[in-house]
Protein backbone atom coordinates (compact mmCIF):
# COMPACT_ATOMS: atom_id res chain seq x y z
CA UNK A 1 0.00 0.00 0.00
CA UNK A 2 1.36 3.33 -0.87
CA UNK A 3 0.48 6.10 1.24
CA UNK A 4 0.64 9.48 -0.98
CA UNK A 5 2.60 12.04 1.34
CA UNK A 6 0.12 15.23 1.29
CA UNK A 7 1.48 18.09 -0.94
CA UNK A 8 3.63 20.29 1.69
CA UNK A 9 1.65 23.21 1.72
CA UNK A 10 3.30 26.76 1.92
CA UNK A 11 2.39 29.27 5.19
CA UNK A 12 1.14 32.58 3.88
CA UNK A 13 3.02 35.16 5.61
CA UNK A 14 1.71 37.63 7.88
CA UNK A 15 -0.47 39.75 5.94
CA UNK A 16 -1.95 42.00 7.38
CA UNK A 17 -0.16 45.57 7.29
CA UNK A 18 1.71 46.55 9.71
CA UNK A 19 1.02 49.90 11.79
CA UNK A 20 3.81 52.41 12.35
CA UNK A 21 5.37 51.70 15.98
CA UNK A 22 6.71 54.65 17.70
CA UNK A 23 8.58 54.39 20.28
CA UNK A 24 9.11 56.72 23.18
CA UNK A 25 11.83 57.87 25.64
CA UNK A 26 9.94 58.21 28.96
CA UNK A 27 12.29 60.32 30.74
CA UNK A 28 11.70 63.11 27.88
CA UNK A 29 8.36 62.87 27.90
CA UNK A 30 8.16 63.33 31.59
CA UNK A 31 10.13 66.35 31.44
CA UNK A 32 7.64 67.94 30.39
CA UNK A 33 4.69 66.38 30.85
CA UNK A 34 3.64 64.87 34.37
CA UNK A 35 5.69 63.93 37.24
CA UNK A 36 5.78 59.88 37.33
CA UNK A 37 3.53 58.84 39.82
CA UNK A 38 4.32 57.08 42.64
CA UNK A 39 2.50 53.92 43.67
CA UNK A 40 0.10 54.91 47.00
CA UNK A 41 1.18 51.74 49.44
CA UNK A 42 -2.19 50.52 51.80
CA UNK A 43 -1.44 51.99 55.01
CA UNK A 44 -1.60 48.49 56.99
CA UNK A 45 -2.23 50.41 60.36
CA UNK A 46 1.49 49.78 61.89
CA UNK A 47 2.29 52.97 62.68
CA UNK A 48 2.30 55.09 65.50
CA UNK A 49 -0.55 55.29 67.80
CA UNK A 50 -1.19 59.19 67.93
CA UNK A 51 -4.00 59.14 70.51
CA UNK A 52 -6.65 62.29 70.09
CA UNK A 53 -7.17 64.19 72.62
CA UNK A 54 -10.55 63.22 74.40
CA UNK A 55 -13.09 66.00 75.34
CA UNK A 56 -13.21 66.94 78.94
CA UNK A 57 -15.52 65.36 81.21
CA UNK A 58 -18.61 68.26 82.24
CA UNK A 59 -17.32 68.24 85.34
CA UNK A 60 -13.93 69.37 84.87
CA UNK A 61 -14.95 71.33 82.71
CA UNK A 62 -17.00 73.28 85.00
CA UNK A 63 -14.12 73.58 87.58
CA UNK A 64 -11.69 74.80 84.65
CA UNK A 65 -14.58 77.59 84.46
CA UNK A 66 -14.79 78.17 88.18
CA UNK A 67 -11.20 78.81 88.42
CA UNK A 68 -11.01 81.01 85.33
CA UNK A 69 -13.73 83.53 86.72
CA UNK A 70 -11.69 83.46 89.97
CA UNK A 71 -8.88 84.73 88.67
CA UNK A 72 -11.00 87.46 85.73
CA UNK A 73 -12.84 88.48 89.41
CA UNK A 74 -9.59 88.98 91.12
CA UNK A 75 -7.85 90.93 88.11
CA UNK A 76 -11.11 93.36 87.71
CA UNK A 77 -11.26 94.05 91.68
CA UNK A 78 -7.51 94.90 91.56
CA UNK A 79 -8.33 96.95 88.75
CA UNK A 80 -10.83 98.44 90.78
CA UNK A 81 -8.98 99.52 93.60
CA UNK A 82 -5.95 100.78 91.46
CA UNK A 83 -9.10 103.22 89.70
CA UNK A 84 -10.54 103.88 93.17
CA UNK A 85 -7.25 104.63 94.99
CA UNK A 86 -7.00 107.73 92.89
CA UNK A 87 -9.57 109.36 93.24
CA UNK A 88 -10.24 111.79 95.86
CA UNK A 89 -13.99 111.43 96.83
CA UNK A 90 -13.88 114.47 99.32
CA UNK A 91 -13.15 116.70 96.56
CA UNK A 92 -15.93 114.85 94.10
CA UNK A 93 -18.50 115.23 96.81
CA UNK A 94 -17.04 119.05 97.02
CA UNK A 95 -17.16 119.26 93.20
CA UNK A 96 -20.93 117.82 93.17
CA UNK A 97 -22.43 120.04 95.97
CA UNK A 98 -20.63 123.63 94.01
CA UNK A 99 -22.38 122.28 90.29
CA UNK A 100 -25.32 122.18 92.43
CA UNK A 101 -25.14 125.42 94.09
CA UNK A 102 -24.28 127.07 90.24
CA UNK A 103 -27.25 125.46 88.88
CA UNK A 104 -30.34 124.67 90.54
CA UNK A 105 -32.75 124.72 88.03
CA UNK A 106 -31.28 120.63 86.77
CA UNK A 107 -31.48 119.04 90.33
CA UNK A 108 -35.40 121.17 90.38
CA UNK A 109 -36.25 119.85 87.36
CA UNK A 110 -35.16 116.13 88.95
CA UNK A 111 -36.80 116.82 91.96
CA UNK A 112 -40.36 117.93 90.43
CA UNK A 113 -39.86 114.52 88.00
CA UNK A 114 -39.46 112.10 90.99
CA UNK A 115 -42.49 113.78 92.79
CA UNK A 116 -44.88 114.02 89.97
CA UNK A 117 -47.64 111.17 90.14
CA UNK A 118 -47.21 107.87 87.76
CA UNK A 119 -49.98 107.92 84.97
CA UNK A 120 -52.77 105.13 85.17
CA UNK A 121 -50.85 103.40 82.17
CA UNK A 122 -47.57 103.59 83.93
CA UNK A 123 -48.61 101.95 86.62
CA UNK A 124 -50.67 99.16 85.22
CA UNK A 125 -47.54 98.44 83.31
CA UNK A 126 -45.81 98.58 86.61
CA UNK A 127 -48.43 96.07 87.67
CA UNK A 128 -48.33 93.93 84.64
CA UNK A 129 -44.50 92.98 84.91
CA UNK A 130 -44.43 92.79 88.78
CA UNK A 131 -46.78 90.16 87.95
CA UNK A 132 -45.30 88.48 85.36
CA UNK A 133 -42.13 88.33 87.35
CA UNK A 134 -43.31 87.45 90.39
CA UNK A 135 -46.45 85.49 89.93
CA UNK A 136 -46.15 84.00 86.78
CA UNK A 137 -48.31 85.90 84.84
CA UNK A 138 -48.16 85.97 80.96
CA UNK A 139 -48.10 89.14 79.42
CA UNK A 140 -50.64 87.85 77.17
CA UNK A 141 -52.96 87.68 79.87
CA UNK A 142 -53.60 90.90 80.73
CA UNK A 143 -54.41 92.10 76.94
CA UNK A 144 -57.54 93.78 76.94
CA UNK A 145 -57.62 94.57 80.95
CA UNK A 146 -57.58 97.40 82.06
CA UNK A 147 -55.76 99.85 85.10
CA UNK A 148 -59.72 98.70 86.68
CA UNK A 149 -59.19 94.96 85.89
CA UNK A 150 -55.61 94.49 87.03
CA UNK A 151 -55.75 95.87 89.98
CA UNK A 152 -57.39 92.92 92.25
CA UNK A 153 -54.57 90.66 90.99
CA UNK A 154 -52.20 93.12 91.77
CA UNK A 155 -53.83 93.94 95.89
CA UNK A 156 -54.45 89.75 96.01
CA UNK A 157 -50.69 89.21 95.73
Amino acid sequence: LSIPAAAPTAVAAYTRKRKGVIIRDPEKELSFKTPAETPKLKDKGKGILIETPKPMKKKDQIELDAEYARKLHEEINKDHEEINKDIDWDAVIDHVIQKSKENPQYINRYQVMKKRPQTESEARKNMMIYLKNTAGYKLDFFKGMSYDEICPIFQAR
